[in-house]
C-alpha cells in the first residue's frame, strides 16, 4: 500500500478532509408553479416576490450517539430531501438514511447497508422523476468494494449490487444522474500497482456497464467527483499526481460518447475538487488549495463547450478552508460550502453566487463552540437549498442540516373560475406547497380586482356587478418569500331575484336563507400534523341549504371550569374561519382538522355557521358539537 493509500484510508475511516465527497447535483426542470383544475381562468405566470435568502437554524438529523460521519444530500423536484450518512450498529459501520419531506421535519434514520459489513463513504443522488440511488463503499474483512442501491419515487431502497468485482480496493465513490434518469458512478481503483479513476454507466431502468478506467496511467489518480448536464454530458474531476505534486484534473464524457480530456485546472498542492453544472451545460469545479497563506478554496467556471478558466477564491483570506462543496440550481445560480477553522473551532461556511456574477460574503451555517466538518450541499428546483455536515461536541457526533428559504411557496391546485355571476358566490382555492415553512407558518390572500380581498387557501366572493376583474392570490412563507399569480375572472349579469309563490311577479322575494341539519361525520377527528401537511381528510362538514348562499364556518373551544360547587361549560372562539359558497340543497366539504389554515388543537369543540345571501340577509346560525384528537 502506498504512503497516499494509507493516509487515505486513516483520514477517511476517522471522517477527514479526504472523506468528503461532492454529491454530484443532478438538474431537473422547474416544477411547474400552477396546475388547473376545471375550466379555469388563463393564469398570468407565477411571479416571485423574494426577501434576501436566508439560512434557518440547524436541525438534526441523526440521532445522538458516539458515531456519525460522512454525510451526504440530495433533493428531489417534489421537495424532499434525502439525507445519508456512515452510522454504526455497535459492531460495524453502516450507511443510515433519512427523508425530509417539504414543509416537514427528517424522519426516523433507516439502515441501508448489510449487517456484518463496513459501510463508510456513502454517495446519493436523484433524478427529475424522484428515484433515487446510493452508492458506499463496503467491507467484509479481504476485500473493498463499491456498492449501489436503487429506490423508486416513493418507494424503499433495494438490494445492493457490487459494482467492483475485480478491483482489489475500490473506495471514495461518487454518483450522479441525468435528466432521462441514466446514472454515472465514479470511484478510486487501487490494485497494487497503482490508484486510477474508473467509471461505470447505468441506463435508466437498467444495469451498470463493465466499468472502464478514465485517468491517465502513469498518473496517481484520486478523489473522484462527477456531475450530469440536461443533455446526458458528464464531467468528472479528479487530483492527480506525478510526483512533483498534487493537481486537479478532468474529462468530459459527451452523451453517448467516450471520456476526453479536459485538462489540468489547478496550480500545485490542490485537493478534494469538487464539481457541478447547471441547465446550460456550465460548469463550476472547487477545491482546497495550499499556498504560503495557508489553505484556502478555489473556483473555476467552465462554459459549455469551452475550457475552465482561471480560478477565484469564494473563501476570505485568513484561516484555513478546506472539504469545499459546489452546488447548481436550473436558475445557474451556484452555492459552496466548506470548513473553516477560527482558531478554536472548526465552523461550516457558505457563499452564493448569482448566475453571470460573483461569490458574495460567506456566512457562518454552524452554531459556534463546537468542531463540525464534512459539509455538504443540494439545491431545490426554486433555488431553495440544504446543507448538512458533522458536528461534534468532543463526547457525541451527530449529523446536523441547514435549509436555504431562498423562494416562496409553490401555488399548487390554484383553482380560480373563468366566469361567474354577478351577485353569485365564487370559490377560489390554492394548495400553497413550501420547502421549508410549514402550512400553519404559510400566509395565503387574494384581491378580487373589485376593491375585496380575503384571507386563507379556500374562499368564496360574490362580485356585486358584471364586468371583467383580475383576481390575485399571493402566498408568503415564514422569512417573506412570497409567491403571486392572476387570473382573469369575466362576470355576467346574475339570475332575476327570485318571487314568492302565488303573489304579484314585481314583489322581491323576502325569504331569509335557512341552514339545518348541520354536522360533523365522524364526531371525533384526528388532529392535522403539527410539522407537516394536514393529513388527507376523511372527515366531512355537513349541511343543508334553502337557497344558494355564502357561508362563514367558524368554531369555538369548550372548556370546563369551575362555577361555585358546580362545573360548567366556557366556550372560547379559536383563531380562523372557512369561507365556503353553498349550493341548494345537501352540502358536504372535506373537513382536516383546521379552519381557514388555522390547527385546531386536541379538545372538544363547537362548529358554527352563518348563511348570507347575496342582498345581505343572513340565517340563523347552527351549530354542531366534535372533537378533535
Amino acid at each position: 500500500m502506498s504512503q497516499h493509500q494509507a493516509d487515505s484510508t486513516h483520514s477517511r475511516r476517522r471522517g477527514g478532509a479526504s472523506a468528503t465527497r461532492r454529491l454530484a447535483e443532478r438538474l431537473r426542470a422547474k416544477r411547474p408553479a400552477l396546475l388547473a383544475l376545471l375550466p379555469l381562468a388563463l393564469f398570468a405566470t407565477a411571479s416571485p416576490a423574494s426577501a434576501a435568502p436566508t439560512w434557518l437554524a440547524p436541525q438534526p438529523v441523526s440521532e445522538e450517539g458516539p458515531e456519525a460521519l460522512e454525510p451526504q444530500v440530495a433533493t428531489d423536484p417534489q421537495g424532499e430531501a434525502i439525507a445519508i450518512w456512515a452510522g454504526s450498529d455497535g459492531a460495524n459501520e453502516r450507511v443510515e438514511v433519512a427523508f425530509r419531506p417539504a414543509g416537514g421535519a427528517f424522519g426516523v434514520p433507516q439502515k441501508l447497508s448489510p449487517a456484518g459489513q463496513e459501510g463508510s463513504e456513502p454517495q446519493v443522488a436523484t433524478d427529475p422523476q424522484g428515484n433515487a440511488i446510493a452508492v458506499w463503499s463496503s467491507a467484509d474483512g479481504a476485500n473493498e468494494r463499491v456498492e449501489a442501491a436503487f429506490r423508486p419515487a416513493g418507494g424503499a431502497f433495494g438490494t445492493p449490487q457490487t459494482l467492483t468485482p475485480a478491483c482489489q480496493r475500490a473506495f471514495e465513490p461518487q454518483v450522479a444522474t441525468d435528466p432521462q434518469g441514466d446514472a454515472i458512478v465514479v470511484w478510486t481503483c487501487a490494485d497494487g500497482a497503482g490508484e486510477r479513476v474508473e467509471a461505470a454507466l447505468r441506463p435508466a431502468g437498467g444495469f451498470f456497464a463493465t466499468p472502464q478506467t478514465i485517468s491517465a496511467p502513469e498518473q496517481i489518480a484520486f478523489h473522484p467527483q462527477v456531475a450530469t448536464d440536461p443533455q446526458g454530458d458528464a464531467i468528472v474531476v479528479w487530483a492527480g499526481s506525478d510526483g512533483a505534486g498534487e493537481r486537479v484534473e478532468a474529462a468530459l464524457r459527451p452523451a453517448g460518447g467516450p471520456f476526453e480530456e479536459l485538462g489540468t485546472l489547478s496550480g500545485e498542492d490542490a485537493s478534494d475538487p469538487q464539481v457541478a453544472t447547471d441547465p446550460q451545460g456550465d460548469a463550476i469545479a472547487v477545491w482546497s488549495a495550499t499556498d504560503e497563506n495557508g489553505e484556502h478554496v478555489e473556483a473555476a467556471l467552465r462554459h459549455a463547450g469551452g475550457a475552465f478558466g482561471t480560478p477565484q477564491p469564494p473563501s476570505e483570506a485568513g484561516q484555513d478552508a478546506s472539504e469545499p462543496q459546489v452546488a447548481t440550481d436550473p436558475q445557474g445560480d451556484a452555492i459552496a460550502v466548506w470548513r473553516r477553522s477560527d482558531g478554536a473551532n472548526a465552523r461550516i461556511e457558505a457563499a452564493l453566487r448569482p448566475a453571470g456574477g460573483a461569490f458574495g460574503v460567506p456566512q457562518k451555517l454552524s452554531g459556534a463552540g463546537q468542531d463540525a466538518s464534512n459539509p455538504q450541499v443540494a439545491t431545490y428546483p426554486q433555488g431553495d437549498a440544504i446543507a448538512v455536515w458533522r458536528r461534534s461536541d468532543g463526547a457525541d457526533e451527530r449529523i446536523e442540516a441547514a435549509g436555504l428559504d431562498a423562494s416562496g411557496p409553490l401555488l399548487e391546485s390554484l383553482a380560480i373560475p373563468a366566469s361567474a355571476q354577478a351577485g353569485e358566490p365564487a370559490s377560489f382555492s390554492v394548495d400553497p406547497l413550501d420547502v421549508w415553512s410549514t402550512p400553519a407558518e404559510t400566509s395565503t390572500s387574494w384581491s378580487f380586482g373589485d376593491g375585496g380581498s380575503a384571507q386563507g387557501t379556500a374562499v368564496s366572493h360574490a362580485f356585486a356587478r358584471p364586468g371583467t376583474y383580475q383576481v390575485t392570490v399571493t402566498s408568503t412563507d415564514s422569512v417573506g418569500n412570497a409567491t403571486s399569480a392572476t387570473g382573469t375572472v369575466t362576470v355576467k349579469e346574475g339570475p332575476p331575484a327570485p318571487v314568492r309563490e302565488n303573489s304579484h311577479p314585481t314583489e322581491r322575494d323576502t325569504r331569509r336563507p335557512k341552514i339545518t341539519g348541520l354536522r360533523v361525520t365522524p364526531r371525533t377527528i384526528a388532529a392535522a400534523s403539527r410539522k407537516g401537511r394536514a393529513h388527507r381528510p376523511k372527515a366531512r362538514i355537513r349541511f343543508t341549504l334553502n337557497e344558494k348562499t355564502t357561508v362563514v364556518l367558524t368554531a369555538k373551544r369548550r372548556l370546563h371550569r369551575r362555577c361555585g360547587r358546580r362545573r360548567c361549560v366556557k366556550l372560547v372562539a379559536v383563531p380562523g374561519r372557512l369561507t365556503v359558497g353553498g349550493k341548494t340543497g345537501a352540502n358536504s366539504l372535506p373537513f382536516a382538522g383546521t379552519l381557514g389554515g388555522r390547527r385546531l388543537r386536541s379538545g372538544r369543540y363547537v362548529l358554527n355557521a352563518l348563511a348570507t345571501d347575496p342582498s345581505g340577509k343572513r340565517s340563523q346560525p347552527a351549530r354542531a358539537k366534535f372533537t378533535v384528537r
